[in-house]
C-alpha cells in the first residue's frame, strides 16, 4: 500500500477549524502590515495605476484622455477600492483584502495537499509574510491580483467538471489585469484534471472580457496595452542582470522548500493539485524572461511566491511526519532555508529604508523603499499648498496622495514619453503649464 492510500481521509471539522485560525492570524498580520507601511511610497507603479484609477474614477475616459498600460481590469479594481474614499488609507485597506484571500488559497493547498492543519494554517499565513509579498503589499498593480486569480485557478485546474471551467475562468482573469499572467494559466492548463474543460472556461472568459473591453474602449485599448508596450523599448542588460540576480536571490529558499517536497510527493493527498502548483509555479518563474522590457522590475516574482509557499509548507509537514536520515537532513535543510526566507522579511520589516538581508549580497542601492510616510507627508503637504488648478509635475504617487493633476492629467509618464503611438496624450501633458514648482526633483 502506497504512502498516499495508507493516509485516512480529511476531518472536514480539522479543516475548517484550519481555515478559522488562518482568517485569524492571516487578519492579524494584514492589520499590522498596514500600520507598518502607512502612507510609505514602494512602488512607481503603484502610483501610476493609483492616479490612473482615481482618474476613471473621476470620470476620465480610461486610454482616450488617460493613458494606460494596462488592461481595464487594474483601473476598474482600484476604482473600486477607492469608491469609499479617494484616499491611500481606503485604497491599501481595500487591497489588502485581495492579499488576505491569497494566503487563504494557499492555505487551502496545504490542507488538500496535507490535511495538517498546522501546516496550512502556517502556509497561508507564511505566503503574507513571505519577502516580495511584505514589499508589495497592498500595492494597486497587476501582481497583486494575478496572485490569487492563479492560485485559485491551480485549486480548481486540479478537479473536473464545474470547478475545471471555473479554473479556467479564473487563469484568464490573471490575465486580463496582465496579458503576460497568461503564460502560468496555459501552464495549469497543461496539467489540468480535466484540459478541455479548463480551456473552455479560459476561452469564454477572455472572448467576454476582450470583448466588453474593445466596445468600452475601441481602437485606443490596443494601442495602449499591445502597440506602447511594444514600444517602450528594453531595459540594460546590467539592469536585467542585477534584476534577476535579486529575484533569484529571495525565490532560492522558497525554491529549496519546494524542491523538498517534490522528493516527497508520493505522500500528497492531491497529486492532481501537486501538479497544478508546480505548473502554476514554474510558469510563473517563466515570466522572469520579461525583465529585459524597459519598465518591468522584480515584482513580479509575487505571483511566484504562493505557489512555492504551499509546497514549501507541504514539504516541511512530509518531513517532520516522516521518519529515516534521509527526512532528518531534509528537516535541517529546510530550517536552514526558511531562517533565509524569514531573516529577508525581517530585514524588510525592520529597515525598510536599508534592507542589507532582504536585498542580495552583491546589490548596489535597490529594493529600499522610496520614501518613509513621514517624507511622503511632507511632500504632499507642499504638493497641496500650490495654486489651484496648477498641475504638479512630481511623482504619480505624491500627486495621488496630495490630490493634484498632473500635466494633462496623465498618471503615466513614463509610457507616454517611450511610446510613439501615445504622442497625443504627450503633447497634451507638455503644454500643461505652467506646473507646480513643488513637484520639481
Amino acid at each position: 500500500m502506497s504512502a498516499r492510500a495508507a493516509v485516512a481521509p480529511a476531518r472536514p471539522r480539522a479543516g475548517r477549524a484550519a481555515g478559522l485560525a488562518y482568517a485569524a492570524s492571516g487578519a492579524v498580520i494584514c492589520v499590522a502590515l498596514y500600520l507598518w507601511q502607512g502612507t510609505g511610497y514602494w512602488s512607481y507603479s503603484d502610483g501610476v495605476y493609483a492616479y490612473t484609477a482615481r482618474a476613471l474614477l473621476d470620470g476620465a475616459g480610461l486610454y482616450s484622455d488617460v493613458a494606460a498600460a494596462q488592461p481595464p481590469p487594474t483601473f476598474w479594481a482600484g476604482a473600486l477600492a477607492l469608491a469609499p474614499g479617494e484616499s491611500i488609507e481606503t485604497l491599501r485597506a481595500g487591497l489588502a483584502l485581495v492579499t488576505l484571500a491569497s494566503g487563504a488559497l494557499v492555505a487551502a493547498a496545504v490542507w488538500r495537499l496535507t490535511a495538517h492543519r498546522v501546516a496550512a494554517v502556517a502556509g497561508g499565513a507564511g505566503s503574507l509574510l513571505a519577502p516580495w509579498a511584505v514589499r508589495e503589499h497592498a500595492l494597486l498593480t497587476p501582481e497583486t491580483f494575478a496572485a490569487p486569480l492563479l492560485m485559485g485557478a491551480a485549486l480548481l485546474g486540479a478537479r473536473g467538471g464545474t470547478a475545471a471551467v471555473a479554473g479556467g475562468a479564473l487563469g484568464a482573469g490573471a490575465g486580463a489585469f496582465k496579458l503576460t499572467w497568461l503564460v502560468p494559466a496555459a501552464a495549469i492548463a497543461l496539467v489540468a484534471a480535466d484540459r478541455r474543460r479548463f480551456l473552455a472556461g479560459a476561452a469564454g472568459t477572455g472572448i467576454v472580457l476582450g470583448a466588453v473591453s474593445l466596445a468600452l474602449y475601441g481602437g485606443a485599448l490596443w494601442d495602449n496595452v499591445v502597440t506602447a508596450q511594444l514600444q517602450t523599448g528594453t531595459q540594460a542588460p546590467r539592469l536585467v542582470l542585477e534584476y534577476a540576480e535579486q529575484a533569484a536571490w529571495n525565490l532560492a529558499p522558497l525554491a529549496v522548500l519546494a524542491l523538498l517536497a517534490m522528493a516527497l510527493r508520493d505522500r500528497a493527498r492531491d497529486p492532481a493539485l501537486l501538479r497544478t502548483l508546480i505548473a502554476l509555479a514554474l510558469g510563473a518563474a517563466a515570466i522572469l524572461a520579461t525583465l529585459g522590457k524597459d519598465g518591468s522590475y522584480v515584482n513580479v516574482v509575487v505571483p511566484v511566491e504562493p505557489p512555492l509557499v504551499a509546497l514549501g509548507a507541504a514539504g516541511v509537514a512530509w518531513l517532520w511526519t516522516g521518519p529515516g536520515p534521509a527526512r532528518a537532513r531534509g528537516r535541517v535543510v529546510a530550517l536552514a532555508a526558511v531562517a533565509l526566507a524569514g531573516a529577508q522579511t525581517a530585514s524588510l520589516l525592520a529597515a525598510p529604508d536599508d534592507p542589507a538581508v532582504f536585498r542580495h549580497p552583491w546589490a548596489g542601492d535597490y529594493y529600499a523603499r522610496i520614501a518613509a510616510p513621514g517624507e511622503v507627508d511632507a511632500r504632499a503637504a507642499r504638493a497641496r499648498r500650490c495654486e489651484p488648478g496648477v498641475p504638479f509635475s512630481g511623482p504619480p504617487f505624491i500627486a495621488f496622495v496630495a490630490g493634484r493633476s498632473m500635466p494633462g492629467n496623465q498618471g503615466d509618464p513614463f509610457i507616454i514619453n517611450r511610446a510613439d503611438i501615445l504622442a497625443s496624450q504627450l503633447e497634451a501633458a507638455r503644454r500643461d503649464r505652467p506646473r507646480c514648482p513643488a513637484g520639481r526633483g
